[in-house]
């Protein structure tokens, strides 16, 4: 039941960035989220979970949209086994996105 929820919680997320990513891509921001979730991807696909969650952690304070951040940040504690600190990464990404604005 935990991995439904889960993976729910994923595609909802995911979703809600899809749809709302068209608008924000035309604000001028600090940090472009799409070029350090490619850089992400790329640590995990290495095998470097450690320093993709770092560059995550480290990035979220300085975007605008972190939805998107948190979607990643709780795929990398799949990957490390931390099933707790992915479902609220996942549940702090959908707040930030209702709320419209970054909370950690």
């Amino acid at each position: 039941m935990r991995s439904l929820t889960v993976c729910l919680l994923v595609a909802v997320l995911y979703a809600m960035t899809v749809v709302g990513s068209a608008g924000a891509e035309q604000n001028s921001a600090p940090v472009r989220p799409g070029g350090v979730i490619e850089q992400v991807r790329e640590l995990v696909q290495s095998g470097k979970t450690a320093e993709a969650e770092q560059l995550v952690l480290k990035t979220l304070p300085l975007s605008p949209n972190p939805a998107l951040l948190y979607l990643e940040l709780g795929l990398i504690y799949e990957q490390q086994g931390q099933q707790a600190a992915a479902l609220k990464a996942y549940k702090d990404g959908l707040r930030v996105h209702d709320q419209g604005r970054r909370k950690p």
